[in-house]
C-alpha cells in the first residue's frame, strides 16, 4: 500500500509541475515588443583627402533629454524625441597658403525603429563659423553600415567585375509545363562571367553550374549573365508533384538570349531619382560584388536604405582658422533593459594634428559602462584631454520603466505559472498524504 500511495503521489506531483507552462507565456510573446532594436552609430566629418589641416580643439556636446520609444513612422512622432549630438571643431591652417579640403559628414545610418519612409534629413545641419554652408547630398552602400568615406567617389568605380562595360544580358525560356522547375546545366569561365537567378538557385553538378528556376504559375523563367555569355549545355525540368517523385525530363520549349545592355545603361532603368548616377552605379557595383542577384534586387537601393553623406568644402586662409558644427540625432542601439550609444571617435585621427576634446553629456539619466573616464556633474557628465583617445566613445543608460517591466514581465511569466504548479503539488502531495494516513487510521 506503501509503494502504490507513493507512486500516487509521485505522479501527481510530476504532471502538475512537468504541465506546460502554457498559454500565458505564448500570448505575451506575440503581445510583447522586439527585445532589440538596432540603432546607428554617429560621427563627426571625415576626411576625403589628405591634407594639412589640424583641429586645435574639440566640443562633442551630446544632449539626452529622453529616450527614444517604441516605433516611429511619422514626422510628429520622431519631433518628440531630442536626442542629438553636436561636434564642433575648430580648424587651424598652419601653412602659408590657403587650403581648400573636402569633408564628409555621414548621416545616412537609420536605426531598426525608425521607418523606411520617414525622411529625418532635417534633424542634420552643418555650420561654418555658425552660418549654414551649401552641402551635396552623396549616397553610398555599406554592407554592414559603416562610415567607409572612401566609397564617396566622384567617378564611377572600374575596379573589381562590376564595371560600367560589363555586358548584362538575360536568357528566357517560355511554353514550360506549369509548376515545374526548370534546370539549366552551363558552362563558363568565372572569370570571365557570373549568372544570378531570382527565382531558384544554382548548385555545381559534375563540373558544371546547374541552376534551378521555378515556373510559379508564369509560363516562363529566366536568369541573368554579367559578361560573356555562358553556354546552355543541357536543358531539362521537373514536373510538378511530390519531389522525390519526379522525374527529370528532357525540355523542348523556346529559349534564347535577349538583347545585351552595359551594365551602366541597364541600372539607369532602374536608378531612383534623388540618387545620382555616379553614386547610384557605385552602390549597385558594390552591392552586385556583396551580394550577388539580379538587378531586380536592385530596387532595394532607395535614398533613406543607403548611407547617406553631407559633402562640402572648407576654405582656411593661411595660417587662418574656422569653426566647423555637425549636429545629428543620437539613435541608440535599444534593448529591453536599456539604451547602448555608441560615437567614433577614430575617424579624427585622419588630421595631421589634434589639440584638445572636451566631450559633455548633458541629460537626467545615470550613465553606465562607459568606455571613458566620464565625471558626473550638475547637469550630466564632462570629460576632457588633450589628444585624441584610443576606440570609441560608448555608454549605456538604463531603459524607462516600461522597458525595465519588459523584463520582469518576462520574468513573471515564467516564474508565477510554475509557482502555482508549485504550491498544487504540494496540496496534492497534502491531500494524498492525509488519505493515506485515514486509511492507515480505520485499519487500526
Amino acid at each position: 500500500m506503501k509503494r502504490v500511495a507513493s507512486a500516487i503521489v509521485l505522479a501527481v506531483f510530476g504532471m502538475i509541475l512537468l504541465a506546460p507552462v502554457g498559454a500565458p507565456f505564448v500570448q505575451a510573446s506575440a503581445n510583447s515588443a522586439p527585445s532589440y532594436w538596432q540603432g546607428a552609430e554617429s560621427s563627426g566629418p571625415m576626411l576625403t583627402e589628405n591634407c594639412p589641416i589640424t583641429v586645435t580643439e574639440e566640443h562633442l556636446h551630446l544632449e539626452i533629454p529622453n529616450l527614444p520609444s517604441g516605433w516611429y513612422d511619422t514626422a510628429e512622432q520622431l519631433a518628440e524625441y531630442g536626442g542629438k549630438v553636436t561636434a564642433e571643431y575648430t580648424f587651424h591652417n598652419p601653412t602659408t597658403e590657403a587650403v581648400e579640403v573636402r569633408l564628409a559628414f555621414p548621416f545616412g545610418a537609420r536605426p531598426a525603429y525608425l521607418s523606411a519612409e520617414l525622411d529625418d534629413t532635417s534633424r542634420f545641419s552643418v555650420t561654418v563659423d555658425g552660418a549654414p554652408i551649401e552641402r551635396n547630398v552623396r549616397y553610398t552602400w555599406e554592407p554592414y553600415g559603416d562610415y567607409d568615406v572612401s566609397n564617396v567617389q566622384d567617378s564611377m568605380r572600374q575596379e573589381g567585375f562590376f564595371t560600367p562595360d560589363l555586358a548584362v544580358t538575360q536568357y528566357t525560356v517560355t511554353g514550360i509545363p506549369k509548376d515545374c522547375i526548370v534546370l539549366l546545366t552551363l558552362s563558363y569561365n568565372p572569370l570571365r562571367t557570373q549568372t544570378a537567378c531570382g527565382d531558384g538557385y544554382s548548385e555545381f553538378v559534375d563540373g558544371y553550374e546547374r541552376l534551378n528556376l521555378y515556373e510559379y504559375g508564369r509560363g516562363s523563367v529566366s536568369f541573368t549573365a554579367y559578361g560573356e555569355l555562358p553556354k546552355v549545355e543541357k536543358a531539362e525540368y521537373m514536373e510538378s508533384g511530390r519531389e522525390q517523385e519526379r522525374q527529370i525530363l528532357p525540355l523542348t520549349a523556346d529559349m534564347g538570349w535577349g538583347n545585351s545592355m552595359e551594365l551602366q545603361d541597364a541600372l539607369e532603368e532602374i536608378r531612383p531619382p534623388e540618387i545620382g548616377k555616379v553614386d547610384f552605379f557605385n552602390a549597385a557595383s558594390a552591392y552586385l560584388s556583396y551580394m550577388g542577384g539580379t538587378l531586380d534586387r536592385l530596387t532595394a537601393l532607395t535614398p533613406f536604405s543607403m548611407q547617406r553623406w553631407f559633402v562640402y568644402t572648407l576654405s582656411i586662409p593661411a595660417g587662418g582658422t574656422v569653426k566647423n558644427a555637425v549636429t545629428a540625432p543620437l539613435y541608440p542601439d535599444k534593448w529591453r533593459s536599456g539604451y547602448d550609444y555608441t560615437y567614433l571617435l577614430s575617424p579624427a585621427s585622419a588630421w595631421a594634428d589634434f589639440g584638445t576634446l572636451t566631450i559633455t553629456v548633458d541629460t537626467p539619466y545615470e550613465l553606465s559602462d562607459c568606455s571613458l573616464p566620464l565625471e558626473k556633474g550638475e547637469t550630466g557628465y564632462i570629460y576632457a584631454r588633450e589628444g585624441l583617445p584610443l576606440g570609441e566613445l560608448t555608454f549605456s543608460i538604463g531603459g524607462s520603466g516600461e522597458n525595465d517591466d519588459g523584463i520582469g514581465l518576462l520574468w513573471l511569466i515564467l516564474l508565477v505559472p510554475l509557482g502555482v504548479r508549485l504550491v498544487g503539488g504540494i496540496a496534492a502531495l497534502i491531500a494524498v498524504f492525509a488519505i493515506h494516513v485515514r486509511k492507515k487510521t480505520k485499519k487500526t
